[in-house]
């Protein structure tokens, strides 16, 4: 897992998701993460946005968990929903939840 942040506005478009799921070619991971934040009804959530992982952006998953047959997944907040300690905090609460959820599949630790 690899988490990161994206600004609201990139070259003046506004950038609407509040968080997406970046992967590579292994969806073992992303698919049940997307399903399980996509639960979450306040939430814009969307694949492989603000960056294509399969388009070169996310060299840490290809380099360091795809080369080894590893599962892995890369999470991009919008910087404006974690600007103060509450939101962090919520954040962090949500993808806790939803990290404790997905890799509870014994299917993640087999190697593809």
């Amino acid at each position: 897992m690899a988490i990161h942040s994206f600004t609201p506005r990139m070259a003046g478009v506004a950038r609407p998701w509040h968080v997406g799921v970046l992967w590579y070619s292994d969806t073992r991971l992303p698919v049940p993460l997307l399903a399980h934040l996509r639960r979450e009804a306040d939430l814009v959530v969307v694949d492989n946005e603000p960056y294509d992982a399969r388009k070169g952006f996310g060299y840490t998953l290809g380099r360091h968990a795809e080369a080894e047959g590893r599962a892995s997944a890369m999470i991009e907040v919008r910087q404006d929903e974690i600007g103060g300690e509450a939101c962090v905090a919520r954040w962090g609460a949500m993808l806790a939840g939803a990290m404790g959820d997905v890799l509870g599949d014994e299917g993640l630790y087999r190697q593809a």
